[in-house]
């Protein structure tokens, strides 16, 4: 079968799926069919399409992913309706893995501190909200708390989280298991504070650029400073500080490059860095763009272990569907689409300035390209167009990854020569000031970050629909080895 063809019957796949899990999530009074669902999931298994036979694969793939996210849905409203019931009686109880990202402040009266956070009960998206005395145990990420509280019904925010907060101060939250009954979760605490101690080899710890460091190699967005958030968030260029196949592909080829080195056959590298790229997801705390994109590398170094060329639409449909059938709540997700949506268009626009002669017009396109397919996401769930970013990241996308080899590179150099790991981290130092120079001048620039109202779908689509016919008109069109039209 022929390779577009092949990619296209996957990208298919994916479409369906995707549309299936949106529709469950959308329509509310759908819920109430999952019962007739599942009868004409069977009957389409069981009858016979005869010449028509992809038609029945997809109608049963469609299905099959309708069905799926509906019972994620009759989970959240399980919770909800729970959570109904005890809303006079007694409160809600559930347990919590509190995350890396931990807000901790204190109180007014300076008698207890309050610990917020992101997490999920039962698929449900929930901000959490409790208080501890100021004498007692800090919470710590890893920890396994029971929390008796009030959960709201309705969404607190745009984001789709509900509020669930403590009934009783002090008397409803109990820790279950402290994270030092934990070992493997200590164990990667304990390696990742290393990781950020050798990342400041020769340098102060206590500055801006050290933090923005830990950030941006091991996910500590917690260290930036407001000013930073706001001077990123503004210019768009905030995701920089998100673990992604930036980050995943330099960690891959510095570790590749130090196997070979050792004379190790090829495939035998491969095996070796495989759990290497998981480890490192783990360290930085699972992000959905890490797991995607650890499991992409994971099927395209799996492809080279087999003899087979990796091909990177391939490797990013299985990825897309896995997460899909496992999780049919991340296509709600903002981060999961972003990342997925983003990453699609990047390998479509790869493979099109590929036949370009003159390489830097093969690079704004590509970073064009990657701008404007995170504009409808950005537009629809906040309201912003961020139209500084795609300046921004021109600079900000080649100096990211000069700065990712420097941290990489220093943290292993520390463990063979003090100095060259220093000279390193002044490296990254200069990295990070051009990359925070660059985005605090764009941040300033009027109109770098624009305030609209939140985009339809139709208008989504039909943002996409031009994106995409820019594309094909670009691929149609470009000479061979260049990026000029005929």
């Amino acid at each position: 079968m022929d390779k577009k063809n092949i990619e296209f019957k996957y990208l298919m796949l994916c479409a369906i799926i995707a549309a299936g899990a949106y529709l469950a999530f959308s329509v509310s009074f759908l819920q109430n069919l999952l019962p007739y669902f599942a009868a004409v999931f069977i009957l389409v298994i069981v009858l016979h399409f005869g010449r028509y036979q992809a038609i029945k694969l997809y109608a049963c793939i469609f299905l099959a992913s309708l069905i799926l996210a509906l019972l994620s849905v009759q989970k959240r409203n399980a919770v909800l309706m729970q959570a109904t019931v005890y809303e006079r009686h007694k409160p809600y109880t559930a347990e919590f893995t509190l995350p890396d990202k931990l807000k901790i402040v204190d109180s007014k009266d300076g008698n207890s501190i309050w610990i917020s956070f992101l997490s999920e009960i039962d698929t449900l998206p929930v901000q959490v909200r409790f208080s501890l005395p100021k004498n007692a145990r800090p919470p710590q990420s890893g920890d396994v708390w029971r929390l008796s509280g009030r959960l709201a019904l309705d969404s607190a925010s745009s984001h789709g989280f509900h509020s669930f907060w403590v009934v009783d101060k002090f008397s409803a939250a109990e820790l279950v298991l402290p994270v030092e009954k934990r070992p493997f979760v200590c164990w990667l605490k304990r390696l990742k504070r290393e990781l950020s101690r050798r990342i400041a080899t020769g340098l102060d710890e206590d500055t801006d650029a050290v933090r923005l460091n830990c950030a941006i190699l091991l996910g500590e967005r917690g260290q930036i400073s407001r000013e930073y958030k706001r001077i990123f968030k503004d210019s768009g260029t905030i995701h920089i500080f998100a673990i992604s196949g930036l980050h995943i592909g330099i960690i891959a080829t510095l570790f590749f490059a130090i196997f070979l080195l050792t004379g190790l056959h090829i495939r035998l590298v491969g095996l070796l860095v495989i759990p290497l790229m998981w480890l490192y997801v783990m360290i930085t705390g699972n992000a959905p763009s890490a797991i995607r994109a650890a499991a992409m590398a994971s099927l395209c170094i799996g492809a080279m272990i087999a003899w087979r060329k990796p091909n990177g639409i391939i490797a990013w449909a299985i990825t897309f569907i896995a997460v899909h059938i496992i999780s049919p709540q991340s296509i709600i997700n903002v981060g999961s689409l972003l990342s997925f949506t983003v990453v699609i268009f990047l390998i479509i626009a790869s493979r099109i300035i590929r036949k370009a002669d003159y390489v830097f017009l093969g690079k704004l396109f590509l970073m064009f390209v990657i701008w404007a397919s995170g504009v409808p996401i950005v537009a629809r769930v906040f309201g912003q167009m961020t139209p500084g970013g795609l300046v921004a990241n021109i600079v900000l996308v080649p100096v990211l990854s000069l700065d990712l080899f420097f941290c990489v590179g220093s943290v292993i150099a520390s463990f063979i020569s003090h100095s060259l790991a220093t000279l390193l981290n002044y490296g990254a130092l200069a990295s990070v000031f051009v990359m925070t120079t660059t985005s605090r001048a764009v941040a300033s620039t009027p109109l770098s970050n624009v305030t609209i109202d939140k985009w339809s779908i139709p208008e989504c689509l039909l943002w996409y629909a031009a994106l995409g016919t820019l594309m094909w008109i670009t691929n149609r069109n470009v000479k061979k080895r260049t990026l000029f039209w005929n």
